[in-house]
């Protein structure tokens, strides 16, 4: 089973990207997004839900956001953000902010002071 959700990822991270592996699936004739769409469809059903871990996760998750959308709405990279959300990063003032405009809410309920996402997104 984690073979297989390995294989899957790499399939979806390959189907994601913009340069030479989205370019050889359009050279086989394959659909990217039909991929990408088939892959995500598997991994709902093969992965354990997985619970927030901060409260701005939980909000993405919440508005029906993946990282990549959210990214692409306040210009952080997704990686970034999914660092954010797992509390291994901290954001800058100027990030905080945009997550807080963007989903309506003050900063102090998504960071604590050092400008790490606050855990509790199971609340």
């Amino acid at each position: 089973m984690k073979g297989d959700q390995d294989a899957l990822l790499f399939l979806a991270f390959a189907c994601d990207q913009d340069g030479y592996e989205r370019y050889v699936f359009e050279v086989a004739g394959i659909d990217p997004q039909r991929v990408w769409d088939w892959v995500v469809g598997k991994l709902s059903t093969t992965c354990p839900e997985e619970k927030p871990e901060t409260k701005l996760q939980a909000l993405r998750l919440s508005y029906g956001l993946s990282l990549k959308e959210l990214s692409r709405r306040v210009g952080v990279s997704a990686t970034f953000l999914g660092q954010l959300e797992r509390g291994k990063k901290r954001a800058s003032p100027a990030t905080r902010e945009l997550l807080a405009q963007h989903f309506n809410v003050p900063e102090h309920e998504l960071f604590d002071p050092e400008g790490y996402a606050r855990k509790g997104g199971n609340e």
